[in-house]
């Protein structure tokens, strides 16, 4: 069942989510409300069960962290200059932090 989640759900979930990973709370909602329902059919769980447990036993990565983690890598190849040059021009670097431009957010 895990191979499952990850062959069909983990895909969108990851996909461009460094870019609309910060969408609006409703569409968040929704998609980490559908994560909760597949991963307590993965867990073969109780459709009211907490899902904190589940995830922790599954070893999947709630919507939130999987987001945190897709931009920290992100970030990491940026400051090793590992990144296209075009993506790479969307941010502008200062001496103590990387500035993301108003317009682009």
């Amino acid at each position: 069942m895990k191979n499952i989640y990850y062959a069909l759900i983990y895909p969108h979930h990851t996909c461009a989510i460094e870019v609309w990973g910060k969408a609006s709370k409703s569409i968040i909602g929704r998609m980490e409300k559908l994560q909760k329902n597949v991963v307590r059919c993965v867990g073969k769980a109780h459709y009211l069960e907490h899902t904190l447990p589940l995830f922790q036993k599954l070893h999947i990565l709630k919507f939130k962290n999987n987001f945190a983690l897709q931009t920290l890598k992100e970030m990491h190849l940026y400051i090793h200059n590992m990144i296209p040059q075009p993506i790479a021009e969307l941010f502008v670097r200062n001496e103590e932090y990387i500035i993301i431009p108003h317009k682009y957010i």
